[in-house]
């Protein structure tokens, strides 16, 4: 039986990225030889546009089961992996959900989508013997954007400059969302007519009716500039601060001319920032620290990871600090060892945690450990890969604040000259010295709520770094390794039983008839 691709749009996506999603999952099937179909699941922000293009939403669409949902931008790696997916699944009908922004995505098949998306130029009032350059400006969503806001007015200055070069008497085309901005900051041009605010479609057709385009980081003006292109196509140098976070994802055709601006001012103040400052509290040599929140536990995760390092951790004396923002019901009063003490913000407990001790064990209530285990097998700095080629595991960073942490440090760094970039996010314990941990946090002036400190740490001390092996497993069963680290989705009932197993005994700090949650 043929198998069936299904293009599940990703929610709250405009025109661009659904022209995206549509050519990829056109190209996947075609390497398939499966039929592709499509649905839209409706959004309060935004609608399904292709039907302009004389593609309705398909009817009839089976059940299908969704083999990849991943917010992380395309390359051919990514087809790859969702190729092999769909061919290994029993599935008669597969789902795919993914952005994809990549002309790579979908190359082998381009000329057909060039023929598909093709729309009648606009006629437009053009000089005799100007050429027509289309200049598409992104403002709105994107005006102060951590990630997205990367044009600014001297970025079309330079980039309108450049086509005054190479290209014969141009006059511009300003197509934006916010064309008063627009008139108010390029009012000196001459060789410019700026254009009323348009729709997705009529802004296609004004960049179908140029000749060369500059554009924003922005998926519409992509498809504008790539439909169209007959010249030259000017694009920002940096698509995305920290662009490299998505792996060799190349939005821009290696063909089109970069040209950087100023950068913004980019604050990792998005987030609450708690400035740093050193405590004067007794100093021990060692310590395990776990920050909590009590309000965001799904079982007694807490409780099972301080079994594990009661049982496996061989350093017995060592203390123990949660610093929670509430104290957990199964620790008792007269815990020996184990200390709380309430620190309502992660922010809180990493400035008062890093200052417990010479050398601190920092410990998540979702890290186990499962065989026994000393400082040194701790210790090494771990990465999962560079920045440029750890990719899909990070995704997106506006799926969730932790993302968005590690996104705001490795930017800082990047602008302090740590270009050789590496992904120190394992979900293993970490080991820190508090003087290193100090400086680091002083050298960023604070932190912020999901600051990313192993990012930050051990980009600048990463003496006797390694890449993260088979000693650590993320589930959902144990497996042979000697770290794991459940998330949500993975913390089945099944595992569940397994660390009941494996850790049956109450530790001594545990307060006695308390159940245990399920």
């Amino acid at each position: 039986m043929k198998k069936i691709l299904v293009t599940e749009f990703v929610p709250d996506c405009g025109l661009g990225n659904q022209m995206f999603e549509w050519a990829a999952g056109r190209a996947i099937a075609r390497r398939l030889g499966a039929e592709h179909k499509w649905v839209y699941k409706p959004s309060t922000k935004r609608r399904y546009e292709l039907d302009a293009f004389g593609i309705p939403l398909s009817p009839d669409v089976p059940p299908y089961k969704l083999v990849f949902d991943m917010m992380g931008k395309g390359n051919a790696a990514m087809l790859d992996l969702i190729e092999k997916r769909v061919r290994e699944s029993d599935a008669p009908a597969c789902g795919v959900r993914a952005p994809f922004q990549a002309e790579e995505c979908f190359a082998e098949i381009a000329d057909e989508i060039r023929c598909i998306f093709r729309l009648d130029p606009l006629p437009l009032n053009v000089p005799a013997h100007h050429t027509p350059v289309a200049v598409q400006v992104r403002r709105t969503d994107y005006v102060g954007h951590h990630r997205l806001d990367v044009t600014t007015p001297e970025y079309f200055r330079r980039a309108m400059s450049y086509m005054r070069e190479h290209v014969v008497r141009p006059h511009f085309f300003m197509t934006s969302d916010a064309p008063a901005w627009c008139r108010n900051t390029f009012r000196h041009d001459r060789d410019l007519t700026i254009l009323p605010k348009q729709g997705s479609i009529t802004g296609l057709r004004t960049m179908a009716a140029c000749k060369a385009h500059i554009i924003s980081n922005s998926t519409f003006g992509w498809w504008g500039a790539w439909l169209a292109e007959d010249g030259p196509v000017v694009v920002p140098k940096i698509w995305h601060f920290i662009q490299g976070l998505y792996g060799e994802w190349k939005p821009a055709p290696d063909r089109w001319v970069r040209i950087g601006g100023t950068r913004p001012d980019q604050k990792m103040a998005h987030q609450r920032l708690i400035p740093f400052k050193r405590l004067s509290e007794p100093k021990l040599d060692r310590a395990i620290v776990y920050p909590w929140h009590a309000g965001k536990a799904k079982w007694d995760e807490l409780r099972y990871s301080l079994r594990s390092v009661d049982r496996f951790f061989e350093d017995k004396d060592c203390p123990i600090f949660i610093l929670a923002n509430e104290r957990p019901g199964w620790l008792s009063y007269n815990a020996p060892r184990v200390f709380y003490e309430n620190q309502w913000g992660y922010a809180e407990a990493l400035i008062h945690g890093v200052q417990k001790a010479d050398r601190v064990l920092w410990m998540n209530d979702d890290i186990f450990l499962l065989k026994p285990t000393t400082w040194e097998d701790c210790a090494p700095p771990r990465y999962v890969g560079n920045v440029d080629t750890a990719a899909l595991g990070l995704a997106d960073p506006q799926s969730n604040s932790w993302r968005l942490g590690v996104v705001q440090v490795l930017q800082r760094l990047l602008e302090w000259g740590y270009d050789d970039q590496k992904v120190y996010s394992t979900h293993m314990p970490y080991v820190w010295e508090r003087e290193k941990a100090c400086a680091v946090l002083e050298r960023f002036g604070g932190v912020f709520d999901k600051f990313s400190m192993e990012n930050a740490y051990f980009h600048i001390h990463s003496e006797g770094s390694c890449r993260l092996g088979q000693e650590f497993t993320q589930g959902p069963m144990l497996g042979d390794a000697q770290f794991l680290n459940v998330t949500d989705m993975l913390l089945v009932p099944e595992l569940k039983e397994e660390l009941k197993a494996l850790l049956p005994e109450a530790a001594a700090w545990e307060a006695e008839g308390v159940p245990i949650l399920d």
